[in-house]
């Protein structure tokens, strides 16, 4: 379990040299997956892709006919949505369609999301283990700073939901990174249940959700 939840957070924090260096082999992170969509192996095979999933450069996806897909882009803020049969190939900023039935819905995130998002190689680190997570609320923060941060937070949350489709959680990973960067778990764990609301077949978000319901209350 604690790789499992290692790894979740690892696919959502992403490291900042995506979006930083010029030329970088950037990617995307999968934000939904509902039914069949597998990724091609150097082997060959095709395993499925969870959620939270990141993507490199050069990555081979596959979505079945009733499938989606949903990629962010963190080296330029492009969202994607794949909704039909299609075949893709993950490019720096954007995906190339190999063979599609139609072309995904695109939409543009706002840089302070791409800003948060990429911003926290210290959050990364804190979270590849409980020991990791216990010495990052050991540092001693200043409250009014952090309820200022948290309301500024909430406010950018407010509005990027309006504008997210229903069952996108673009906006709950947009708060749990800075949730998680303020040491708010007792926070954090009302948005992963706003998440579920919204994703409730995605596995790895119920990891964290039950994860963090183990955790005491200011843990």
């Amino acid at each position: 379990m604690k790789r499992l939840i290692a790894s979740v957070w690892m696919g959502i924090f992403l490291c900042s040299g995506i979006a930083m260096a010029a030329g970088a082999q950037a990617g995307g992170l999968v934000t939904q997956v509902q039914g069949k969509v597998v990724i091609a192996g150097k082997d060959g095979k095709a395993t499925p892709v969870p959620a939270f999933m990141k993507l490199a450069q050069g990555d081979r996806l596959s979505v079945a006919s009733g499938g989606k897909l949903q990629i962010v882009y963190l080296g330029g803020g492009r969202q994607e949505t794949w909704s039909e049969a299609a075949q893709i190939e993950i490019g720096a900023t954007e995906s190339k369609a190999i063979q599609a039935g139609a072309p995904p819905v695109v939409k543009n995130l706002p840089p302070f999301v791409v800003q948060t998002l990429t911003s926290g190689p210290g959050v990364m680190a804190s979270v590849q283990s409980r020991q990791g997570m216990i010495r990052m609320r050991a540092v001693p923060l200043d409250p009014a700073a952090v309820a200022a941060e948290k309301q500024e937070a909430r406010s950018q949350y407010d509005e990027l939901r309006k504008a997210a489709a229903a069952d996108d959680i673009t906006p709950e990973i947009y708060l749990l990174t800075v949730l998680q960067k303020l040491g708010a778990h007792d926070d954090i764990r009302g948005v992963l249940a706003e998440m579920l609301k919204r994703q409730p077949n995605n596995a790895e978000a119920k990891a964290l959700a039950d994860h963090y319901g183990k955790m005491q209350p200011n843990s």
